[in-house]
């Protein structure tokens, strides 16, 4: 199988993965998330049983600032805020040199 036939394999054997994450966004304000750990412990046994491999290949900052407002109460809140550009590659482990690569932005 070629890698494209693989990661098919893998998408037919994954699970919808639970938002087990609640991520505050303020005092009052949540929503739920997937985690990275999640994800990755739901794809990683797949990757393997379907002989695929797949890491960063390059990370590059694009743009790093760090916020600062003022709440309600006079106080001074700071955020730090990164938009990072990462290459995750994605490797058939029977054919090295067959691979496909995918761009990802993160905050």
């Amino acid at each position: 199988m070629n890698i494209y036939q693989k990661l098919a394999a893998i998408t037919a054997d994954l699970q919808t993965v639970a938002k087990n994450l609640t991520v505050e966004v303020s005092k009052t304000k949540t929503y739920k998330a997937v985690s990275e750990r999640d994800i990755i412990d739901a794809v990683k046994p797949l990757e393997s049983k379907h002989g695929v491999y797949s890491y960063p290949v390059s990370r590059e900052t694009l743009e790093s600032e760090r916020l600062e407002s003022e709440s309600y109460d006079g106080k001074t809140k700071t955020t730090f805020f990164t938009r990072i550009k990462t290459v995750y590659r994605f490797v058939n482990t029977e054919d090295p040199q067959d691979f496909i690569e995918t761009v990802v932005f993160s905050v």
